[in-house]
């Protein structure tokens, strides 16, 4: 997931405009995503009636925070606008502005009044929606005012796409600011979110999608941040056949330990066995034996000569060299200890060594002081410094390298030709020649100890020998056809019904006046399925209630995967396989029947209820024994569809009537 700067996310939105979409429509969008957002996190204030304030500037965030008011309101919320500076000034704001007021249902009150005030404490929360993305600090005492009474509220505070205050672009805190529980980013995620210690301020990152074009926003080639989302990582690992030996996942040799630091190696090596390594070989000085030796069971062993201060002594190279060759991925560093001997093994390794490999800690340390031998190197290098590691290699305080983390460990990245994983609380990894960083924003305090280093570059070790590469991209996976097909044939059929789902008619209306549209009998749409903990992406195209087809675009397990439903018979296409079933000849039982029952009654009206939320419609119901919830526009096409029993959710972006 790309992070853009403030003027990468207006050129994104400028992209979007010069397809046809107006700024207007945008900020319309932006504000309903994330209405949508706090009305599903605050849902019981709707019966509660407890106060959601929006704090509205003047400029175009402000505008944002007139449509956040206006459809909380229209949802059935306890809505107040504060304006803290006056009225808007720009002119989709006052456009925005008046829709609000024009509903009835929001009052709207300036900074200073008593209502101002009073709606400021006594709201259950408060919406930051003062200063955006363009905001540049400035000392005013105004401002300040208005920051120190909501962080004085006792009230939830949800920013809208930055914590007033805070500057977009970076990680710094200039001065006061807006202390925030929840930011919604608008579209995309921004440096502010990610990077320290601003990160901090801005507490939940939640981010919504406001009609921005997937391919716009990838084809943003400028120096970019980004972060890996769960679905991401999930398919970097690679599938473990069911047919493989322990030679499948490769083998990994860590040569890590002393005498003084045994738990180094022991934690290095046991992480890379964890992880899935096939063979890991623990290379340690002989000196330390008597401690590693016991904790390490699954590990081959190799004990080599030590010098007297229980490290590896010099004798140790020639035997490292060769093992090193036989192996898949190399790892040394941790607990190494600092001496002569050590600084010769990791320049001996470093220089002549023709498999990928892991430098951490001591072995960073003793590439300090002759550095340029990187330069030369025969493999791919990933070092993996902590901050105080990293002045060390580069001369630079450690406030300095804290101060500018992304594009100091850019430099080094480029400038040495290796995998920078620079650590901390933001992890930022860099590689030569890459015109993006990723930012690892998981983890907390807790791994702030002796140890989580070793664990981690053991876990690298792993991925390494298994061939999983820094940025390279994700392999096709491997396997079965038939046996792929069997697997997902479930959840085919799940999604089946879901499609049948969206031809239902719509039963009597309650709390609404109006019939909504009906559903367009023929879209185009991209959906997005999750189904437990896993995301499907897929084109759908329906030409008709009872005619749809799909084509699965990921993960890579259905990818080039086609549906067709036509009337009861559902046709599987994959390369030159198809597979076609009746499905009104499946058993009655289970997923089955509930699709067979659905396709024959696809106007059942029973036990639906429909409501009308501002600019959308909210469809829950019962069909054939399942129940769904389906949200529309008000144009009659398709948002979202869930579920719950058969723990699905469907969600169309980018929908179009053909």
């Amino acid at each position: 997931m790309k992070v853009l700067t403030s003027s990468q996310m207006f050129s994104a939105e400028q992209a979007q405009v010069n397809r046809g979409m107006s700024f207007t429509r945008l900020m319309e969008n932006a504000g309903s995503a994330c209405a949508r957002a706090v009305r599903e996190r605050f849902a019981s204030l709707e019966q509660s009636r407890g106060l959601i304030c929006v704090l509205c500037g003047k400029g175009k965030n402000g505008g944002d925070g007139f449509v956040i008011a206006r459809k909380l309101a229209l949802a059935g919320f306890n809505v107040a606008v504060v304006e803290a500076f006056g009225e808007p000034t720009a002119e989709d704001s006052i456009l925005m502005r008046e829709k609000a007021v024009e509903t009835g249902l929001v009052p709207e009150y300036f900074w200073g009044e008593e209502n101002a005030k009073n709606s400021i404490e006594s709201a259950a929360v408060i919406v930051d929606a003062v200063f955006g993305t363009g905001y540049k600090y400035r000392e005013d005492e105004r401002v300040r005012a208005v920051f120190e009474a909501v962080n004085a509220s006792p009230a939830k505070v949800v920013s809208i796409d930055v914590p007033s205050g805070l500057e977009s672009n970076n990680g710094d805190v200039p001065g006061s600011c807006i202390k925030a529980d929840i930011t919604i980013a608008v579209s995309c995620m921004k440096p502010v979110h990610i990077l320290n210690p601003a990160r901090v301020l801005c507490g939940e990152i939640i981010t919504v999608a406001i009609g921005i074009d997937d391919d716009i926003i990838d084809g943003i080639e400028d120096d970019t941040l980004a972060v890996l989302t769960p679905a991401q990582a999930k398919k970097i690992f690679p599938r473990r056949d069911l047919m493989a030996n322990k030679g499948t996942f490769g083998r990994a040799l860590s040569v890590c330990g002393s005498r003084n630091m045994q738990g180094a190696a022991v934690l290095a090596a046991s992480s890379a066995l964890r992880c899935g390594a096939g063979l890991v070989t623990a290379a340690f000085p002989d000196a330390a034996y008597n401690a590693i030796a016991p904790k390490l069971t699954e590990s081959l062993l190799l004990p080599l000569p030590s010098n007297e201060a229980g490290t590896f002594s010099s004798g140790a190279i020639p035997a490292l060299l060769e093992q090193a060759e036989r192996s898949s991925a190399v790892l040394t560093g941790c607990g190494l200890g600092l001496n002569l001997h050590t600084k010769e093994l990791v320049s001996a390794l470093v220089q002549n060594c023709t498999k990928p490999m892991i430098i951490d800690a001591d072995g960073i340390n003793a590439l300090a002081a002759n550095i340029d031998i990187l330069k030369n190197i025969k493999a791919p290098v990933i070092l993996t410094p902590h901050p105080g590691e990293m002045s060390r290699l580069t001369g630079m305080s450690i406030a300095d390298i804290e101060r500018d983390r992304v594009n100091v460990a850019r430099r080094f990245a480029d400038k040495y030709g290796v995998v920078l994983l620079l650590k901390g609380a933001s992890t930022v990894i860099a590689g030569a020649g890459r015109r993006d960083a990723y930012i690892n924003v998981t983890g907390n305090q807790g791994m702030a100890k002796g140890g989580s280093g070793d664990m981690l570059s053991g876990i690298i070790l792993a991925l390494l020998a298994q061939g999983v590469y820094p940025f390279a991209n994700p392999g096709e996976v491997t396997g079965n056809w038939s046996d792929s097909l069997k697997r997902i044939f479930p959840f085919i059929l799940s999604l089946l019904l879901v499609l049948s789902l969206l031809g239902c008619k719509n039963a009597p209306l309650k709390n609404s006046k109006d019939q909504p549209p009906d559903i367009p009998t023929a879209f185009t749409a991209d959906l997005y399925i999750i189904n437990g903990e896993r995301e499907y992406e897929a084109k759908y195209d329906q030409t008709s209630l009872t005619e749809a087809q799909l084509e699965f675009t990921s993960p890579a397990t259905v990818r080039g995967l086609k549906v067709k439903l036509s009337g009861s018979t559902c046709t599987f296409s994959y390369g030159n396989l198809t597979f076609s079933a009746d499905l009104s000849s499946l058993p009655q039982s289970g997923v089955g029947e509930l699709i067979t029952k659905t396709l024959k009654t696809s106007s059942d009206t029973a036990n639906t209820q429909t409501v009308h939320m501002g600019d959308a419609w909210e469809t829950k119901g019962t069909v054939s024994g399942v129940d769904f919830t389906l949200r529309r526009g008000d144009n009659g096409l398709p948002q979202s569809l869930e579920i719950p029993k058969a723990l699905l959710t469907a969600e169309f972006r980018n929908v179009s009537p053909k």
